[in-house]
């Protein structure tokens, strides 16, 4: 054997084998490869991603290389679906008109079969599509009303940070969260501002909630982002008449309230 052939052979190996992991990518990228959704050389950590950047060696010509790669690589899983795939093509080729021997479906219905499998592909999509669309305009929604909506124009700086970093991250549901103790924030500035009695301050969640206790004309109201958990005593308690340690309750609903109906509803409670 001549050092030629030796370094060809050489390189499929070292070709081969690492796509026994790179393979592992372009197969889970497959469905947008193959419909030109990606380019296969996009596909981060992919066999053609690495080759083009040179840290893979370049396929090698010749019978016997391609069949070393194959073999290094324990049967690249993407190679053995596309090579699935144009097995099928060649099998519906081959029936030219007829039913396959042993099949139950006409090239007819089995035409009609791939034909709706391409449609409901496809209008998953644009289903993920029109979700992606809708979730970007409900974020840009958000980043605008911040800041200036309901009680969050009395946010700081930085509550207008915290509360923003959830809503571009896409999790809405920890931006509200973050928006209630925000408001609860905003009251409690008020309150001290205008000399009203703060009896307690009660941090839970890794500080992530947040209650104040505040004396209205007498009365101790709770007013907090989150409802405390169910118990029996407080089940009872509460169907006598009676919250705890306090006379009346008020909980945050989000940052979209307004400032002047809050402690409007605070200083009304009975």
């Amino acid at each position: 054997m001549n050092e030629e052939f030796l370094r060809k052979l050489g390189l499929s190996i070292a070709r081969g084998v690492p796509q026994m992991a790179t393979g592992m990518v372009d197969l889970a990228a497959l469905p947008f490869t193959l419909t030109g959704l990606i380019d296969e050389k996009d596909v981060v950590g992919g066999t053609e991603y690495l080759t083009q950047r040179g840290l893979l060696p370049p396929p090698q010509e010749g019978l016997l290389n391609e069949t070393t790669e194959l073999v290094s690589s324990a049967l690249n899983p993407t190679g053995a679906v596309k090579g699935g795939l144009l097995g099928l093509g060649a099998l519906g080729t081959m029936v030219s008109g007829k039913a396959a021997k042993g099949s139950r479906h006409s090239p007819e219905q089995l035409a009609k079969f791939a034909a709706e499998k391409e449609k409901r592909y496809q209008q998953a999509l644009q289903d993920r599509k029109n979700e992606e669309a809708l979730n970007k305009r409900l974020k840009q929604k958000r980043l605008d009303e911040l800041g200036s909506v309901g009680s969050s124009k009395f946010f700081t700086p930085e509550e207008i940070e915290n509360q923003k970093f959830y809503i571009e991250s896409g999790d809405f549901a920890g931006a509200k969260n973050e928006g209630k103790l925000n408001v609860v924030n905003v009251l409690e500035r008020y309150f001290k501002k205008n000399n009203i009695p703060i009896e307690k301050v009660s941090l839970s969640n890794n500080d992530h909630s947040k209650s104040i206790y505040v004396n209205i004309n007498g009365r101790t109201v709770r007013i907090s982002d989150h409802y405390l958990p169910e118990t029996p005593e407080r089940v009872h308690n509460r169907e006598q008449g009676l919250l705890g340690k306090w006379d009346d309750e008020i909980i945050i609903s989000g940052s979209h309230q307004n400032l002047d109906d809050i402690l409007k509803q605070i200083t009304t409670t009975e």
